[in-house]
């Protein structure tokens, strides 16, 4: 899914529980920036995988756009993104 913000890309798991990657290229920001933003996308990953079991690893690759989201529509995005995954691998 490729949105303003952020591509996401889904792949079927290798292992036993699914994986994220996240890209914050430094176009986005300084280091603050990206590390906050890595942080608040991996606590809206763990979260979602407790109540819905991902079935591929995920990959995130941030655009400048993304800073500017507020954690809900951070929130938001991620899980329009992530309902559109197919739940079989």
């Amino acid at each position: 899914m490729r949105t303003a913000q952020a591509t996401i890309l889904a792949a079927p798991r290798s292992g036993r529980f699914a994986r994220i990657l996240i890209v914050t290229p430094r176009q986005i920001g300084n280091a603050v920036t990206r590390n906050k933003l890595r942080r608040r996308i991996k606590s809206l990953f763990y979260q979602a995988s407790k109540t819905q079991p991902f079935t591929h690893d995920i990959a995130v690759i941030a655009r400048k756009p993304l800073t500017n989201c507020t954690f809900q529509e951070l929130k938001e995005l991620l899980s329009n993104a992530w309902s559109k995954i197919p739940q079989k691998s």
